[in-house]
């Protein structure tokens, strides 16, 4: 159940189940660029991307995630979508993870509003779990 949790939390549970001898920010960081060569050549976006760009402009709108930053903003503008967002808040970016509400309190802060006005579209339990802990209304995508 780490969906949502930064690369390094779940290579640090990777190790311990194993009992190696690494870092798992070395491994967080190795995963991270290995990702980012294959996943921009797989990549296609979701049918939620349609409500992006119909929202754009009439809403301030953000990403907050769990990946690394240097992975969601190669993906953002690898998809053409990072100029419909007026912030990115990754893993790298907070101390506590979701399900702490951190990375959507970041966001709000970062647009400009308050959480209590924000709608998260989730598609994790951990993330789902943050968005009601910053105040927010959170929509699970993985129902529509």
């Amino acid at each position: 159940a780490l969906n949502g949790s930064p690369t390094w939390r779940i290579a640090q549970a990777i190790i311990e189940l194993n009992q190696a001898d690494l870092d798992p920010h070395a491994l967080a960081r190795e995963k991270t660029e290995a990702v980012r060569s294959m996943l921009l050549d797989s990549v296609e976006p979701l049918p939620l991307v349609d409500v992006v760009k119909s929202w754009h402009g009439r809403r301030p709108m953000a990403v907050g995630t769990g990946s690394e930053s240097a992975i969601a903003e190669a993906l953002l503008a690898h998809l053409g979508l990072r100029h419909y967002f007026d912030a990115v808040v990754a893993a790298d970016h907070v101390k506590h993870h979701k399900p702490a509400p951190d990375t959507f309190l970041l966001c709000a802060q970062r647009m400009g509003v308050q959480p209590t006005q924000c709608v998260v579209f989730e598609d994790a339990d951990f993330g789902i779990q943050a968005a009601r802990a910053a105040g927010m209304d959170a929509v699970d995508v993985r129902l529509l």
